[in-house]
């Protein structure tokens, strides 16, 4: 190595920036790359001379044709992030690429993200997999990190839950200042996507970046309302909630806790209004309740139509229940036939249990009698109720004492159990 580099970076261990300048400054008139971009690191930051920008990219621009990989990736990053020179993400790919050729790892991770999130052209995952999958081996922050977040989604690669885990848990272990990073390990955790469901790990990780992060502060917020490793808390939920702003499902909790009256003193007119704004911002959940407002006229007069309308938003937006409750608000209008196609959609207890209720209305009773029983094999304990009194009458079913009783009996146990 080159003497005057050598007596700079000693200088630079032991803080001695004046002195490490000159002699990088020394080292440059002997065409050192490294000095180059020594020197350039000492004018862009202002340490051991005054800050020039302009003079350090002139460093870098001219340690970058000597192919001084740092100088190299620096100008790409200052091209990718726009700070210090215009924006432009191609310049940006070309100087990471020649980075990548000289077996920089951080380049290969800003190539995959070029490529994942389609700066220059349309996205191209394949591409951008095979950069992350590379530059994980240099331990990239971003590549291990991008590439949990493609088996997570199955972009370029098959979906794997397990690898997604994986490679978020790794990024995380290299550098823990990332807060989208913790949060999407956390819900790995929270959701046991790819690992054990683990609550409290999970608590801890969502805990690290509450104050960085409204996702992970609602997650918390929904571990105090839920009891999920901490104790049921409506009262540390409302806090949070209070310190959410601009989250559309922290609104929906809030709404629950006054129709439910958690925390609060029950209140349908503002559960109906914490509803309002998150329905119309396509939030399913909130379309799901703001339904339920409408059928039960709940802070809001009762209107079936109104009610079908929010619950088919929440269809188009998939949501679980939604089917059930299109096929309720018909069953309450009686109209009973298309109540029967939304719950047979559906085929869980509560959707059995709707279609059987159907036919017990139109006094179809063996197709009633074999939906019970449908819904009571998956616990129902609505469906074990009607099950004895069908075989107590007779209704679609031979009369059976015995069956009569073993149904009465399932359905006080499970009555109990529930208590």
């Amino acid at each position: 190595m080159n003497k005057n580099i050598i007596l700079a970076e000693e200088h630079l261990k032991k803080q001695e920036y004046i002195e490490a300048f000159k002699y990088y400054e020394k080292a440059t008139k002997e065409n050192e790359p490294l000095a180059y971009t020594g020197l350039g690191i000492f004018y862009y930051s202002g340490i051991g001379c005054d800050r020039n920008v302009k003079k350090a990219i002139e460093c870098f621009e001219h340690a970058a044709k000597l192919n001084e990989p740092k100088a190299i990736t620096m100008l790409a990053d200052f091209y990718f992030e726009g700070n210090i020179l215009q924006q432009d993400y191609k310049k940006a790919y070309d100087y990471y690429y020649e980075s990548s050729v000289l077996g920089v790892g951080h380049a290969y991770g800003m190539l995959g993200v070029i490529k994942y999130k389609g700066l220059i052209d349309e996205p191209n995952y394949d591409d951008a997999f095979e950069y992350f999958d590379i530059g994980k081996d240099y331990d990239d922050i971003n590549s291990c990190f991008y590439l949990g977040e493609c088996y997570k989604n199955g972009n370029g690669v098959m979906k794997n839950e397990e690898n997604a885990f994986r490679n978020y848990n790794r990024a995380v272990e290299l550098y823990r200042g990332n807060p989208n990073m913790i949060l999407q390990l956390a819900k790995c955790y929270y959701y046991g996507q790819g690992v054990d469901l683990d609550y409290e790990q999970a608590y801890q990780l969502f805990d690290e970046i509450k104050e960085k992060s409204e996702e992970a502060k609602y997650i918390l917020t929904k571990m105090f309302y839920f009891g999920q490793y901490v104790s049921i808390n409506y009262e540390q939920t409302l806090t949070y909630l209070s310190e959410i702003k601009n989250y559309n499902d922290s609104l929906v909790l809030q709404g629950i806790l006054y129709y439910n009256g958690q925390g609060v003193e029950k209140d349908y007119t503002k559960a109906y209004m914490y509803f309002y704004g998150p329905a119309h911002n396509n939030n399913s959940e909130a379309q799901l309740l703001l339904g339920d407002c409408y059928l039960y006229g709940k802070g809001v007069k009762r209107d079936y139509q109104e009610a079908l309308r929010f619950y088919r938003k929440a269809l188009e937006n998939k949501q679980k229940r939604a089917n059930n409750a299109i096929g309720y608000c018909y069953y309450v209008m009686k109209e009973y036939e298309n109540a029967i196609l939304y719950y047979k959609k559906e085929e869980d207890e509560l959707g059995y249990c709707g279609v059987a209720n159907c036919y017990y209305k139109l006094k179809n009773y063996e197709n009633a009698f074999n939906y019970y029983h449908k819904a009571a094999k998956l616990n129902n304990s609505s469906a074990m109720l009607m099950l004895s009194k069908f075989y107590k009458k007779g209704l679609g079913c031979e009369k059976s004492v015995v069956n009569y009783l073993f149904w009465k009996q399932k359905y006080i146990h499970m009555k109990k159990k529930h208590m």
